[in-house]
Formats: structure tokens, sequence, C-alpha cells
């Protein structure tokens, strides 16, 4: 974590291995954007893909980040590439190209504040993931570095602890549902 004039940066790093799996189960799992709202419930509440183009996507997901006083909703777009090293590897990075806060999710009212307007609980979101077929299994690793907004010093003693957090617990998470995925296609495979 790197603390910057307005804002902060968080890297956070993990890896996962699936037994009994395959990169091409893995990667049906990751690029199917359509079912990221199942596999990925309660952070990604809904995700669309916008365009492709081969291995470019170009992709909507409404994300929720909630813990203890905190919950926040946010409209998102991303693009990523994945990029095949060989037959048992590939790799992908995902950058945020917009990040917008909404206000009374789901309810009548609902609606973006403008960018740069808003708490700055998100700001950006680069993720590079790479996917090795090794060892009766598939490796996963992930990097995720976030950007927020300071907190204005009241709400520091209060909110920070959890804004820290954030971000390592959301990849522990995405890299556990992502196996868990995984593994259930395994174990029903259609390929």
């Amino acid at each position: 974590m790197v603390a910057i004039k307005g804002g902060l940066i968080q890297d956070w790093s993990g890896a996962v291995f699936i037994p009994e799996s395959t990169l091409s189960r893995a990667m049906s799992v990751v690029q199917d954007y359509g079912h990221h709202k199942d596999f990925y419930k309660p952070e990604v509440a809904d995700a669309k893909i916008r365009s492709r183009t081969g291995d470019d996507f170009q992709v909507y997901m409404r994300i929720v980040k909630a813990k203890l006083l905190l919950s926040d909703v946010f409209n998102t777009e991303h693009d990523i590439r994945f990029t095949t090293v060989d037959a048992r590897r590939v790799y992908s990075r995902a950058y945020s190209s917009r990040i917008a806060e909404v206000i009374d999710a789901g309810k009548p009212g609902e609606h973006e504040l403008p960018i740069g307007k808003d708490r700055g609980f998100l700001w950006r979101i680069y993720g590079y993931w790479f996917f090795e077929e090794s060892d009766g299994g598939v490796f996963i690793t992930c990097r995720s570095i976030t950007l927020t907004r300071d907190l204005p010093l009241v709400l520091t003693k209060i909110l920070g602890p959890i804004l820290k957090e954030l971000p390592g617990e959301s990849m522990r998470l995405s890299l556990e549902q992502t196996k868990k995925a995984i593994m259930a296609i395994s174990q029903n495979p259609l390929e």
C-alpha cells in the first residue's frame, strides 16, 4: 500500500491451484462474463460483454463493495485482453476505463454520481491474471492494483482500516470463487 497525494494505491497478489482441471475449462469460466454475476456474487451484481474482437473484451460490471459500515455500488467498464503464450499458458490484463459510484442502487431514484465527484472509494482497478496448466491442474495467479481517493481526516480512523482491507479480501474471494466455478465444470465437463 502506497499513500499518494489525494489517494491510496494498493497492490495485492494471490494464487490458487485447481486440481484435475484444464486451461480450456479455466478460460470458459473467466471469459463467461454473462455468468460472472453467478460465479462472483455478491461482489459482481451484473456483468455483460459490450464488445468482443478476438481475445479483446470490453465488459460492463456492476460491482458491490460491502463491509461493516461501508457499502457501495459501482457501474464499471473494463478493457480486457487475453494473450495465449502457448497451449498451456494464457495471461490477461484488465484495465478499468470507467468507474461511476451509484447512489440508491436498485431503488427508483438510482443514479450515478458524476465521475470525480463521488466519495472516491474506488477510482481505478487494474488486474493481471496468469493461467498455467501443469501438474494435473491449473495454476492461477493474480495481481490487482487499485486506486482510491484519500478519505477526509474525520473518516480516516473509522473507514481507513476497512478500505485498506477490501482489495485484498476481494482478490482472495475472487480466486476462491474462480476455483469453485472451474471445479464445478471440471466435475461436469462439456468438452
